[in-house]
């Protein structure tokens, strides 16, 4: 437990602090909000409306980006304690909930993940990851491989840009998907496994999909009461049923729910990477 309990904390702090961040700038938006409707009177009407919609998109722009990054970030500790949580004995869930209640403001923290942990059907349909941060522009190698960004929309793009929203992480290597278990090995952010067990959140590699392989994310795994696979929650891009293989698609990034057998069989995964 003492390696998992530092994890949790370690999560735990950071959710935290993205959170007493976010109640500072909500006071601040509140006292934004005071001071245009205080000088509203000396401001023609149509001003006003302008700075108050300008105001409202900024606002609502920070809510949107506030929640993908607690979300993202509450990702490792769902894969690394959370199911621990669900999953281990009854001493070990009783000190898991002990840590997250007596951290700073834990248990508000901690139950949100939970609860957000065993609401990934309401995900399924969704895209989470942001399409406009840099992990898929000048952060990603293969945006930037090509001016005519000619890779945006290939499952290499997408992997590496959604890979760095969950973890963080910038692979050091995003050629072609069937060489990114041998040429990602060395890199010393990240472990490379083979293809059992599963493992998430990590990139799932297939080396023998096509001529090129394909990459794509394992968000999610749900076990059954024996703590075996059962469900497979995946998103990826150029994925076999896309028709549109040369620019982003509206299926690129989309949550997908998949019986474990259904996944092997579909996703032929080779190995798996993810954040030491």
């Amino acid at each position: 437990m003492s390696n998992i309990k530092v994890k949790t904390e370690r999560i735990l702090t950071l959710a935290q602090t993205i959170d007493d961040v976010y109640n500072t700038l909500l006071a601040q938006f509140g006292e934004v909000e005071n001071m245009i409707a205080s000088v509203a009177a000396s401001w023609s009407s149509n001003t006003f409306e302008l700075s108050k919609n300008a105001f409202n998109a900024i606002k609502d722009n920070f809510y949107e980006k506030r929640r993908d990054v607690l979300s993202n970030n509450s990702q490792y500790l769902i894969s690394v304690v959370v199911d621990g949580y669900f999953n281990t004995e009854e001493k070990n869930r009783r000190e898991l909930d002990d840590l997250i209640s007596g951290m700073p403001n834990g248990g508000q923290v901690g139950n949100t993940i939970k609860n957000d942990y065993r609401n990934w059907d309401s995900k399924v349909g969704q895209r989470l990851g942001n399409f406009e941060s840099t992990a898929y522009t000048t952060e990603n190698m293969s945006h930037m491989a090509y001016e005519d960004r000619r890779l945006d929309g290939q499952c290499t793009w997408y992997a590496y840009g959604r890979f760095k929203e969950i973890t963080g992480i910038k692979l050091s290597s995003a050629l072609h998907a069937k060489f990114w278990l041998s040429q990602n090995a060395g890199d010393s952010q990240v472990d490379v496994w083979g293809a059992e067990p599963i493992k998430y959140p990590s990139i799932g590699v297939s080396t023998i999909d096509g001529d090129y392989g394909h990459v794509f994310i394992v968000e999610h795994v749900e076990m059954d009461e024996k703590g075996e696979p059962a469900y497979v929650y995946v998103s990826e891009a150029n994925a076999a049923d896309d028709d549109v293989k040369d620019r982003i698609s509206n299926k690129d990034g989309i949550i997908q729910k998949l019986p474990y057998d259904e996944y092997l069989r579909t996703k032929r995964p080779s190995g798996y990477i993810t954040a030491k």
